[in-house]
C-alpha cells in the first residue's frame, strides 16, 4: 500500500467517523424535539445532509478495494495513522471488504 493510498485511507475514515458521531447526535436531538412536540424539520434537514456525508466518506475506497490497490489489510498497514480509530476502522472496514472485495467486482 502506497504512503498516498494511506493518507486517503486514514482521511475517507476519518470523515466518515465526524459525520457518524454527528448523525447520531442529530438523531438524538430530533428524537427529544419530536417527544416534546418541536419543530423538527430543520433538524431533520440537518440530519440527511451528514447521511450523505456519512455515506459518501468512504465512496473513494471502493474502487482501490476492487482493483485490488487495498487489500484485506488496510487497517493494519494504517494502524498507526488511524491511532484511536483503529478498532473502529478495523470492525467497519472488513464489511466493506467483503462486499467490495476484487472477486465481487467481476
Amino acid at each position: 500500500m502506497k504512503v498516498a493510498q494511506k493518507k486517503l485511507f486514514v482521511k475517507c475514515w476519518k470523515a466518515e467517523y465526524q459525520a457518524t458521531v454527528k448523525v447520531h447526535q442529530l438523531q438524538e436531538r430530533s428524537d427529544a424535539a419530536y417527544r416534546y412536540g418541536r419543530p423538527t424539520a430543520r433538524l431533520e434537514n440537518s440530519l440527511n445532509v451528514w447521511t450523505k456525508k456519512q455515506s459518501a466518506a468512504c465512496e473513494p475506497l471502493i474502487e482501490l478495494i476492487q482493483s485490488g490497490l487495498i487489500g484485506e489489510d488496510a487497517t493494519v498497514l494504517c494502524d498507526e495513522l488511524l491511532g484511536d480509530l483503529g478498532g473502529y476502522v478495523a470492525d467497519c472496514y472488513h464489511c466493506m471488504w467483503q462486499d467490495f472485495k476484487p472477486e465481487n467486482a467481476a
